[in-house]
């Protein structure tokens, strides 16, 4: 048996060194952008929403009430203050994303003021 696998030829060193065309580095950079004031975008509106009254709603049908405070740098926990749940009012908590299915702003058009692109009343 011969177990001798030919091995494709080395590229040269001009094809290893070779540069991508300049229309994707353009395409990157157009996505950059855009990624960007995305990202702009959605921090000038969780900003607004600071110390707004925001609804959440949540898993076994659960629905409170709380001041929104801000969120993680990774958006897996709300920090609130003034929880209204079933139980009583709650001075602080976290709540964790996961346990929300979404969250409603009574005064989304005050928040949304700074950032001219938000025009829905939910944020899932």
């Amino acid at each position: 048996m011969d177990f001798n696998i030919p091995v494709s030829e080395k590229p040269s060193q001009g094809e290893e060194s070779r540069e991508p065309p300049q229309e994707v580095d353009e395409l990157v950079v157009r996505q950059q952008a855009a990624r960007a004031y995305l990202r702009k975008q959605y921090l000038q509106f969780m900003e607004k929403l600071k110390n707004r009254v925001v609804t959440f709603h949540m898993y076994e049908n659960t629905t409170v009430t709380a001041t929104f405070q801000g969120c993680d740098k990774d958006v897996e926990n709300f920090a609130v203050s003034e929880l209204s749940t079933p139980l009583g009012i709650h001075p602080a908590a976290i709540l964790r994303a996961d346990d929300v299915i979404s969250f409603t702003v009574n005064d989304l058009a005050a928040a949304a003021a700074a950032t001219d692109t938000c025009d829905s009343a939910i944020v899932q």
